[in-house]
């Protein structure tokens, strides 16, 4: 059963991208051969109207079928990333030092930590979570929270300062983090921050490493054509 199966969606999408490929050819032939009627002046003569009226419907239904047949469109329409304010900023110095004054690593770490920073490209102009600066402080649920709260926050509201869509207008919400998977969840937040609307299409992907942009990026494409006309938000963290 599933071999039958498996065969008839195999010829099924053969067949329909034989037809997507082969419809423009198709139609520029049936258009060559309606060009040829109507360049004769004794059309009417030599032509049957009905076989006119054929060649014109059924080039009509080859562009119905293809127009239909061909998925939508989708189109970016503007993205923001979130810049951490200055005070967050640091230096490679700086950061060995609270990293020492923490008292968490011995010398061969920061040491190790040093030799990363060096090599990893991360410069003096680099951000750094709050909690890097209280480096006694435990850190808590609440802490994770509170910073991806000002990091989605912040950039859902640049990008809609620059697109002036309403958020009621947002219909596909999609969340992806690829550390911090809370309960309530990160697209929980979002919803009850920007008052949503209450049919909402809500995803919330977590647990899969940054690999999750990407399958982010895929699901709203999908989303999307299954509902067309929509906009869809997608946060990345």
């Amino acid at each position: 059963m599933l071999a039958r199966l498996g065969l008839f969606f195999l010829l099924s999408f053969f067949f329909a991208s034989w037809f997507l490929d082969q419809t423009p050819v198709l139609i520029v032939i049936l258009s060559a051969q309606i060009g040829k009627l109507f360049i004769w002046q004794d059309f009417c003569l030599k032509r049957d109207p009905v076989d006119a009226l054929f060649i014109v419907g059924f080039l009509g239904l080859i562009i119905y079928i293809y127009l239909d047949l061909t998925p939508p469109s989708t189109y970016l329409v503007d993205f923001a990333c979130f810049r951490a304010p200055d005070e967050l900023k640091i230096t490679e110095d700086e950061l060995i030092e609270l990293a020492d004054k923490s008292g968490k690593f011995n010398d061969a770490a920061i040491k190790f930590q040093h030799r990363a920073l060096k090599n990893s490209g991360i410069g003096d102009e680099t951000y750094m979570p709050r909690i890097v600066f209280q480096p006694g402080h435990k850190i808590t649920l609440k802490d994770g929270r509170e910073e991806a709260a000002m990091v989605m926050f912040g950039a859902v509201d640049d990008l809609l300062a620059a697109t002036k869509i309403r958020p009621k207008d947002i219909n596909i919400l999609i969340v992806n983090c690829w550390i911090l998977n809370t309960t309530p969840s990160l697209s929980s937040m979002v919803i009850n921050h920007y008052k949503l609307r209450h049919d909402i299409n809500s995803f919330n992907l977590g647990g899969m490493g940054c690999a999750a942009g990407i399958i982010a990026i895929d699901l709203a494409k999908d989303l999307l054509n299954a509902y067309p006309h929509s906009y869809a938000l997608v946060m990345s963290t």
